[in-house]
Order: structure tokens, then sequence, then C-alpha cells
């Protein structure tokens, strides 16, 4: 079985950015992947050069994050590319020194050196595909090969994640039709006008290389070649569908003659298709609230200590993070609470997509000011609902760590902080001081205006009596 193949890149025009690659770690089990990354910060990562081959080395599955920090309004965003490697053996491994082009940029690595254990018993297999165990429906047979699209369920309720990928699949064994890509970029701007829905956010994996990985389906092993891969949630309850789409190959044939004498290579097109698909959309159970956030997290809480004094700054980091679409998720609102003062500040957050999944993490900050003594329990100002379709429930997380405030409690002239935001009391402080000096800023005007005028006519009547004199 031959399939060629090499990336495609879509070109943009480049300016000045920050680039890098960082390498994983270097104590790694036999079963444990070793990564390269390559990241751009505030710039999209449109074009790199192929990933290293390294001896010892497979590559093996990639994934694609970007990380927004928000500190004191300023926005910024580094998007990454992951490229994932395992080991062939256990030892000593050399990552040699090397160079990537990233957006256009030449950036360099100095390489290092991997100390693979044996395989660790207690690890998943990572090798394994989620979606490789998905039911294929194939399109032609003719050659052992095949464009599949394959989506990780039948039906997802409203704003669930939905896996989608598109791959073409050629038989290890069986498959003896020489294949090759031809201009992958160009047919996936298509592809993707009538796969991608439009009632639906993406979160689009961003595969710039394709690359080959040896899988087994139904007990017979294929080449995967992934052309596209993104996770949908879907915004309305209308079904979503795929349509049938096509993918152009190139197609080798061997023609000899009576003599036996090799001729050129003669090739001819050849376009895979896959079948239609359809998604149904269910709508939550018993929603009590639009835009209820449907996956998989947790919430952990972070504090410099648990006991404070009256009027002392509380430092509060909340961590919401796991499987689904986070970049939907807002601010976390706290309660309103008549003995703490509660003010929002900074905002990060990583959205990881690799291993069929979208997962990631988003960081809160606040800062509270309790006005009076006494035990109050986080969950009492924080919560985060949302519905658990593995469970088909609702569930809610709360901080589970309770302040203890001691000391006086605090005049009302100074509830307010020193680090109060400027529109903070436009809703309770009086404007009627700010009115009033307004009136006298008004009054002193005309006042001026006036004395100017009558010092003009002054002068004008004295000058006109002085010239007819």
């Amino acid at each position: 079985m031959y399939v060629s193949f090499w990336a495609f890149f879509i070109p943009q025009k480049m300016q000045a950015q920050k680039t890098s690659i960082e390498l994983g770690d270097v104590q790694i089990a036999k079963n444990q992947a070793f990564s390269i990354a390559i990241s751009v910060e505030d710039e999209a990562l449109q074009t790199h050069s192929r990933f290293p081959q390294i001896d010892g080395l497979v590559m093996r599955g990639s994934s694609s994050s970007s990380t927004t920090k928000v500190i004191d309004g300023q926005r910024s965003v580094i998007n990454t590319i992951i490229q994932y490697y395992y080991p062939k053996r256990e030892g000593e491994i050399v990552v040699p020194a090397f160079s990537m082009q990233i957006n256009g940029k030449t950036t360099q690595c100095p390489g290092t050196k991997l100390r693979v254990s044996p395989a660790n018993p207690d690890l998943e297999d990572v090798l394994e595909d989620p979606l490789t165990n998905v039911e294929l429906e194939l399109s032609e047979a003719e050659d052992d090969a095949f464009l599949g699209l394959t989506v990780s369920s039948d039906k997802v309720y409203l704003g669930q994640g939905l896996t989608v990928m598109l791959a073409f699949y050629a038989a290890v064994r069986t498959n003896r039709a020489r294949l090759q890509f031809h201009d992958v970029g160009t047919q996936l701007v298509d592809i993707l006008k009538s796969l991608r829905p439009a009632h639906c956010w993406e979160e689009d994996f961003n595969i710039s290389e394709i690359q080959q990985e040896q899988i087994t389906i139904a007990g017979k092993e294929y080449y995967q070649y992934k052309i596209y891969q993104a996770t949908f949630y879907p915004l309305t309850t209308q079904s979503i569908v795929f349509p049938k789409v096509g993918l152009k190959m190139i197609k080798y044939k061997d023609i000899k003659n009576a003599q036996s004498l090799t001729l050129p290579d003669v090739s001819d097109f050849k376009t895979y298709y896959t079948q239609p698909r359809q998604v149904a959309v269910l709508p939550l159970p018993m929603a009590k609230k639009s835009n209820v956030p449907v996956g998989a997290f947790q919430l952990r809480e972070s504090l410099p200590k648990l006991k404070f004094n009256t009027g002392e700054r509380i430092s509060l980091t909340l961590t919401l993070g796991g499987e689904g679409n986070l970049a939907s998720v807002t601010m976390l609102e706290p309660q309103n609470h008549e003995h703490i003062d509660i003010y929002q500040g900074d905002m990060q957050q990583t959205i990881l997509r690799g291993n069929n999944r979208v997962s990631g993490t988003k960081i809160f900050t606040y800062n509270l000011i309790a006005k009076a003594p006494g035990q109050y329990p986080l969950r009492d100002l924080f919560s985060f609902v949302y519905f658990n379709p593995a469970k088909q429930q609702y569930d809610t997380l709360s901080p589970k760590f309770t302040l203890e405030i001691s000391g006086d409690p605090l005049p009302t002239q100074t509830d307010r902080p020193l680090f109060q935001g400027l529109y903070t009391r436009i809703s309770t402080d009086s404007n009627e001081f700010a009115i009033y000096q307004w009136q006298n800023f008004i009054r002193l005007l005309t006042n001026i205006v006036w004395v100017g005028l009558l010092a003009f006519t002054l002068a004008f009547l004295w000058d006109k009596k002085r010239r007819k004199i």
C-alpha cells in the first residue's frame, strides 16, 4: 500500500511576533508520550515546517491549544500546536538540536536527552483512538481505501460537544493501489463550506500537517490520514446534517509493453466520497435557565489562608476545568452578601484540542473584603450549575472552603475598599453635591461674561468720547 502525503498550509502576511519551541518531560515510561510544542503569541499559528523525525521515537498524534489571559484589562493569546512522540525502546534517546519555521520565522531548539523507563501498567493505552470503534460507512472498496467521516455520537444534547473527523483510510495489507493527495488545502476549503453546520459553535483542531497513523478497525489494520477534525457545540435543537463530500486523489497505474519494458507511470484522478450523516440534538431536560453549560467539570479554589481580619483584602482564585465548551463560560457571578464585598479581577483561559476531545481550564480571580466577623462558607457566594450528559442530570459545583473572619465590624463610611473600580459607587452614591458644584460653576462663568461685556462697553464709550475731543 502506497500513499504519498505532505503538509499543506494557507499562506498569510507575516508580522513581527514572538515564537517559541518547548520540549516535554525528559523522563518518560515506554508507554508515555514525549511532546514538542510550538507557540506563537498574539497571532494565529498559520504555518509551520515539519516536526523533526527523531531516531528511537515514532510520531503519533497531535493537538492544539489556545491560552487567553486578561490582566488589568489587557488581553493576550498564545496559540500552540503539540506533536506527540512515543518511544520504540527503553534507555536513553537523544533529541538533537533542530529548528522550525513558525509563521515564516526561524525558531531554534537546543535538543535534549530522554530517559525511557519500562512501561507503566497504571497508564492507559495512549495509542488507542476512541473514534476507531465507531462504525464507518465505506463509500468505495475497490482499492481497499475510503474517505470516512466519523462522529462521536448519533445524538447529543443542546450545547454538548460533538467531535467530527474527516480522514482517508487505506488497508495496510490488501490495498495495492498507489495513491497521492492532490491540492488538499484548496479542496478542504470547499469541503468545509459543506460540512460546517451554521448553528454550531466550532472548536477546530487545526490540523496543518497530514500524518500517517496505523490503526485497527474491526480487526483490520489501516493507515489513517486525518484531514480535518473539530468539535461542534449545537446552539439550537435543529439536527446537525453532514452532507456527502468528496476528496480527489491521484491514482497511479503501472503499464508495461510486450517486451516487459517499464514505461512512465500514468496517473488519473479518483474521487472518494463519504456517506451523509445526521445527528439528532436533544433539548436539555427541564432547563431552569438558558445557556446552561454542558459537559463534565470540576471546580477548585485557592486562598493564601483561611483566617482574615475585617477590612483585609482576600485574594480568591477559582479554577474551572473539564471537558465542554469552556469558551462560552463567562465570569462566575457571585451572590450578593450583606457582610462581604466582592470585586472581579483577572481571567485566564486555556483550551486544549486533542485526543478527539476539547478540554481546558478557566481561571478567575476575585478580591473580597469582609465587613463583619464570623464564618462565611464560600459556597454561599459562588456556584456553577451545569448539565452532565453522562449522568443526564444537572450538577452544581461550589467551593469547599469557609472564611474565618475576626475583628471589629467596619463602620459604614469605610465599607468601601481602596481598590474599588471606577463605576463601583455609581448606583449607590448621591449626585446632589456634583449638581450643586456644577450650578456654582455656571453661575461663576455667567458673572465673568457679564463683567467682561461691561468692561468692553465702558472702554468703547471712553474711546469714542476721546476721538471727539
